[in-house]
């Protein structure tokens, strides 16, 4: 996997998914209207931020930190609760495009020392 692709800020490309591929595109890219859409951006020391959708439709940063689990695999470990630790398959990857189906670990929880 090129990694040098990888980092940088990616926007989602929701117009692009299809049932089980999600598609994202640098933030430069020119996409049509939409109202709101998610974004990541993965950085070279290993820590990532996501910005997911608020319930008042503002952006809310979500951070954690990503590796390489396999080739083609990346593992993203939140360190908020509630959010899962998930694994993303790198389907394609270039400096234009990235494709991916998100893989939940069953029995993760987005920060090791959470208790009920």
């Amino acid at each position: 996997m090129p990694a040098a692709a990888l980092i940088q800020r990616w926007v989602e490309s929701f117009e692009e998914h299809t049932e089980s591929v999600r598609v994202y595109r640098p933030e430069n890219y020119k996409f049509p209207l939409a109202r709101g859409r998610k974004e990541i951006e993965f950085r070279s020391d290993g820590a990532f931020s996501e910005w997911v959708i608020a319930p008042n439709d503002a952006s809310r940063a979500i951070c954690g930190r990503w590796n390489e689990v396999q080739p083609g695999m990346l593992r993203l470990e939140y360190v908020e609760f509630p959010y899962p630790t998930k694994v993303l398959e790198v389907i394609r990857l270039t400096m234009n495009i990235l494709m991916f189906r998100e893989r939940s670990l069953p029995g993760t929880l987005g920060r090791k020392d959470h208790k009920k």
